[in-house]
C-alpha cells in the first residue's frame, strides 16, 4: 500500500514538473502598507500550456510566506491542470518574512482584500478568464479564504474598512467561483459563504482545530456547497513534503496519504467549479 502511494505521489510530481516557469509581478493593492502609505502587492503568476482563456486560481500563503513545499508545489500543481495561478505575497511588501508569533500585524481580513486585488489583476489578464477565478490558502492563508467568501468571517476581524461592509466587498469584486482552505482557522459560521468552499484539515491540528471547523460548518442547506474533510492522526501541513517540525510550538508534519487524497480532492472539486 505504501509502495502504491509513493508511485501515485511520483507520477503527480512528473505531471507537476511540466509547469510553465513563474513571473514575478507587481499589481496595486486596495490596503495600505503598516506606514499607512499607498501599498504594492507582490507575487508569481504562472501560466499553463495550451489554448486561453484559462481558469485561474488566486493562492495565499500561510503565516511563513510563500514556501516551495507548500504554495510553490500547488502552484505548479494547478497549472499542470489548465488553471493560471497568482501566488500572493501578504509579507514582503508589508515590511514582513513571517507572522507566526503574531498573526494580528497582517489580519487574514486585509489578506481577504490582498485576495480581492489579485482577483482584480488577474481578470485584466488576456489570458483569463475572469468568470472563472477561485481562490485558495494555507493556514494563515486559509483563514483568509473564508473571510474572503463569508462576510461573517470577514466582520470577526474587526473590518473597518470605511463606507465598505465586507458584503459589499464580496459584492462589488464579484464572489470567488470555488474556495479552498488547507487547515484554517474557523472562527465563525459559514453559514453566509458565497462560494462553494472546501476545507481539509488534520484532527491533530492543535493550531487550528478541526474541532472548530466542525461547529462552523453549517449542518442545514446552504446557498453554496460546504464540504469538510478532516484527516486523522494528521497535524497542520500535512502537505509540506517530508516537514515534520515546530513551528511557534505547534507540530507540522508531512502525511503522504492525506496529501494524495487533498490532490484528488481539490482537482475534482475545483473541476466541478471553474471548469
Amino acid at each position: 500500500m505504501v509502495g502504491g502511494i509513493a508511485l501515485s505521489i511520483f507520477l503527480l510530481i512528473s505531471i507537476v514538473s511540466l509547469a510553465n516557469a513563474a513571473e514575478e509581478i507587481r499589481f496595486r493593492a486596495s490596503s495600505k502598507s503598516l506606514s499607512g502609505d499607498p501599498l504594492t502587492l507582490t507575487g508569481k503568476l504562472h501560466i499553463p500550456h495550451g489554448e486561453a482563456p484559462f481558469p485561474a486560481m488566486v493562492l495565499l500563503h500561510g503565516c511563513w510566506g510563500i514556501t516551495d513545499k507548500i504554495e510553490d508545489a500547488w502552484a505548479r500543481r494547478l497549472v499542470s491542470w489548465g488553471y493560471v495561478t497568482l501566488e500572493v505575497d501578504s509579507l514582503e511588501p508589508r515590511g514582513k518574512k513571517n507572522i507566526c508569533d503574531d498573526t494580528y500585524v497582517v489580519p487574514e481580513n486585509t489578506r481577504a482584500q490582498d485576495a480581492f486585488d489579485g482577483k482584480v489583476f488577474l481578470s485584466q489578464q488576456a489570458g483569463v478568464d475572469r468568470s472563472r477565478i477561485g481562490i485558495m490558502g494555507w493556514g494563515h492563508g486559509g483563514g483568509a479564504v473564508l473571510c474572503a467568501v463569508s462576510p461573517s468571517n470577514m466582520e470577526d476581524y474587526h473590518w473597518q474598512k470605511k463606507g465598505t461592509s465586507p458584503s459589499e466587498l464580496i459584492k462589488g469584486n464579484g464572489p470567488f467561483k470555488a474556495a479552498v482552505a488547507f487547515y484554517p482557522y474557523c472562527a465563525k459560521s459559514l453559514e453566509d459563504a458565497q462560494s462553494p468552499l472546501l476545507i481539509l484539515i488534520g484532527d491533530r491540528d492543535s493550531w487550528c482545530p478541526a474541532a472548530l471547523c466542525r461547529l462552523q460548518v453549517p449542518r442545514v442547506i446552504t446557498n453554496h456547497e460546504i464540504q469538510l474533510k478532516v484527516y486523522p492522526d494528521t497535524y497542520h501541513g500535512f502537505d509540506a513534503e517530508d516537514v515534520n517540525t515546530l513551528v511557534s510550538s505547534y507540530r507540522v508534519a508531512y502525511d503522504p496519504r492525506a496529501t494524495l487524497d487533498a490532490i484528488f480532492r481539490v482537482r475534482d472539486f475545483l473541476a466541478r467549479y471553474l471548469k
